[in-house]
């Protein structure tokens, strides 16, 4: 299997990247956890830590991470596949609650 099929979600074979590079990505659901190394993390501000939230999880290299997938304005499954995961899409981050597990969702 070649890097760009790896860089696939296998919920809709749409290939997947981050800074333009084929990169695995799948939508999941989250339970948002606070950031206090951020003072002024956006999910606190909005009252969104402990909640459930939708999600796309990035495993680039040897890195996992979690773009927001419900925000209008940069919605992260746009991100990774029409933006090619470059900066032309925005994004924000999610810190996840790693004790709770993610759910695969759309």
């Amino acid at each position: 299997m070649g890097e760009r099929e790896r860089a696939m979600t296998t919920e809709t074979l749409e290939p997947t990247f981050w800074n333009g590079e084929p990169t695995p990505a799948e939508r999941v659901v989250v339970r948002i956890a606070d950031a206090p190394e951020f003072a002024h993390y956006w999910a606190r501000e909005q009252g969104l830590v402990g909640t459930m939230r939708r999600a796309v999880k990035v495993s680039y290299g040897q890195q996992v991470f979690y773009l927001d997938d419900e925000d209008p304005d940069g919605c992260g499954w746009a991100k990774v596949t029409r933006g090619g995961g470059g900066p032309e899409y925005g994004h924000r981050n999610l810190s996840v609650d790693e004790g709770i597990p993610t759910v695969k969702g759309k």
